[in-house]
């Protein structure tokens, strides 16, 4: 498993963390600010972030257009990342504290807390080798 590229999608989450969201791939997003690796009005998922650090667009919206003829970018992620599993991707893999602690920080809109959580996540899926 690649960790360095996932501990910097960590520090991405944690620097913008109302540019994520785990319901797609992208969508817009609540942050309207103009900065560089975010604020671009899109918001992305774990694997979207993934994509945004690959190809280094300036704006998650510009990774957005770039992506979308991709095909499975999961499946290319995992590939590319050399993850076990796919289960990151999919906020219903989490562990159970971690997929009700997101969705309660979510549902308050909440989305430093959120974003602290994705932070654990993807710790504790490196510390577990992929939760297996």
């Amino acid at each position: 498993m690649k960790t360095e590229p996932l501990l910097q999608i960590k520090a991405d989450v944690l620097a913008h963390p109302r540019q994520f969201q785990m319901l797609s791939l992208f969508s817009p997003s609540l942050d309207d600010l103009s900065t560089n690796a975010g604020g671009c009005g899109t918001a992305a998922c774990i694997c979207g972030w993934y994509w945004h650090r690959k190809l280094q667009s300036q704006e998650l919206v510009y990774t957005e257009r770039k992506v979308e003829h991709t095909g499975n970018v999961m499946k290319i992620a995992v590939a590319e990342l050399q993850l076990p599993n796919d289960s990151l991707f999919h906020i219903d893999h989490w562990p159970s504290p971690f997929e009700s602690a997101y969705e309660n920080a979510i549902a308050q809109q909440n989305f430093p807390e959120a974003a602290r959580i994705v932070g654990q996540v993807i710790d504790d899926y490196i510390a577990t080798n992929g939760w297996q």
